[in-house]
């Protein structure tokens, strides 16, 4: 039997179509909080990063994946970013150990900095979820 792990979504993998796209199944979901990290837009990219920012929080989602599914999830978020793990709150107020895709140039060089850009869920549904999933996702 497949072992269970907890991931904290902040940007693209809150769309249930990506996620029916990587994975072939939408996840459930419990809103969450990461604390201490920020999220900002990708320079030249239409998806998020997230760094380590002491004071700040990232608004997401905690899911269950198995394990094979973080090998696909690995493929996906590719070399720009890490694994790492987190402890997030979720919305009932829990902690909750999972573990999280991060930027994995810790000096931030390609993404917008705090204040210039940034990166809107909505705006990535109605202008760049079809170059994502493809038309028969929409």
């Amino acid at each position: 039997m497949s072992k269970i792990k907890k991931l904290f979504v902040y940007g693209t993998l809150l769309s249930d179509a990506v996620s029916e796209r990587i994975l072939g199944r939408v996840p459930s979901r419990t809103d969450a909080v990461l604390p201490n990290y920020a999220m900002y837009s990708v320079k030249r990219k239409v998806y998020p990063a997230v760094l380590e920012s002491y004071g700040s929080s990232v608004e997401g989602a905690c899911i269950e994946v198995a394990e094979q599914e973080v090998e696909l999830l690995d493929i996906y978020e590719g070399e720009e970013y890490k694994r790492e793990e987190v402890s997030c709150e979720t919305s009932d107020g829990k902690k909750q150990i999972c573990f999280v895709y991060t930027w994995a140039d810790n000096l931030g060089l390609e993404l917008y900095k705090k204040g210039q850009k940034g990166w809107d869920f909505n705006e990535f549904l109605e202008q760049h979820l079809k170059g994502f999933v493809g038309e028969e996702f929409e």
